[in-house]
């Protein structure tokens, strides 16, 4: 590597530690509306603890971290999130719930919802495969028909052959 592509290199590495593991930017700290951010990431099923990564990051930058407003937010998301139609939703179409990020008094019926959405998506999928399989024994149906069909007319060409020659040997 010459000297010209290692300080590219270096900014990159630079601005990606600067960032740090929550994702944002200094900037990002105190410009991105956090009651919305949290709104965002409870209706994605997200834990709550994830954004201490971000508190801490901001707070090392010295930038006031608005953590109400982040909490109030993720509890409108989660209630979404956590919601008895949302885990049917979620789990009848095959995609994973994370209950555990839930509050513990959304749990019950979220468990419910979830395995009856598991349960959709079973009947769903057998439903589909039987459709299938009854679409394969119908062209299996048409094949045997036709062979019927093939072994009839061979049989009958063969019992005329034979009259014939019965016919032709007694004369």
């Amino acid at each position: 590597m010459n000297r010209n592509s290692i300080i590219p290199l270096a900014a990159l590495v630079i601005t990606i530690f600067g960032i740090g593991c929550s994702g944002v930017s200094r900037k990002d700290c105190s410009s991105t509306d956090w009651k919305q951010k949290g709104m965002s990431d409870g209706q994605k099923g997200q834990a709550a603890e994830e954004i201490l990564k971000t508190e801490k990051f901001c707070k090392q930058k010295n930038v006031d971290f608005p953590i109400v407003s982040y909490k109030e937010g993720w509890v409108e998301g989660i209630k979404e999130y956590c919601s008895p139609e949302n885990g049917f939703k979620l789990s009848s179409t095959g995609k994973k719930v994370n209950v555990a990020n839930c509050p513990i008094e959304y749990q019950p019926k979220l468990v419910d919802s979830v395995k009856k959405g598991e349960e959709y998506l079973k009947v769903e999928k057998n439903i589909s495969k039987l459709e299938k399989s009854k679409e394969k024994m119908k062209e299996k149906r048409e094949d045997v028909k036709e062979n019927i069909s093939n072994t009839q007319s061979e049989l009958e060409k063969l019992k005329a052959a034979k009259e014939k020659m019965l016919e032709s040997d007694s004369n």
